[in-house]
């Protein structure tokens, strides 16, 4: 329910997604991330588990038009591990402290692309 038609959603392996949000600027890559975080740790998930509890990570990047993809997955999937290692179930940005880059004449879409990982956990019995 919170991506558009335009953005793709694929499974990289195991717990770990890839969310492709072609033309999105780095606000509104932010605010998709951090909701989908969100709706995802307030599923219900008692139906799977009665005990369930399911936190979710994103590390979000944003390609520059120029770079090879494998650097823009590259740099989503630093900034996943950095959100897991600074408490998990949190949203970080490549580019959260670096000023938007000026239009250098690309003709490729800015495109992100939010690496997330679920961890789910179940409290003991």
């Amino acid at each position: 329910n919170h991506v558009r038609a335009s953005d793709l959603v694929a499974r990289i392996g195991g717990e770990e997604f890839a969310l492709l949000l072609p033309g999105i600027s780095r606000e509104s890559a932010l605010l998709l991330c951090e909701e989908v975080r969100v709706a995802f740790t307030r599923e219900d998930w008692s139906r799977v588990h009665p005990q369930l509890r399911v936190t979710l990570s994103i590390g979000l990047a944003l390609w520059d038009g120029e770079s090879p993809p494998s650097e823009l997955i590259a740099q989503a999937d630093e900034r996943l591990y950095v959100a897991k290692r600074s408490g998990r179930n949190r949203v970080e940005a490549a580019f959260r402290h670096t000023p938007e880059r000026p239009d250098r004449g690309v003709r490729r879409s800015p495109a992100s692309v939010a690496f997330s990982d679920s961890n789910g956990h179940e409290s003991p019995s």
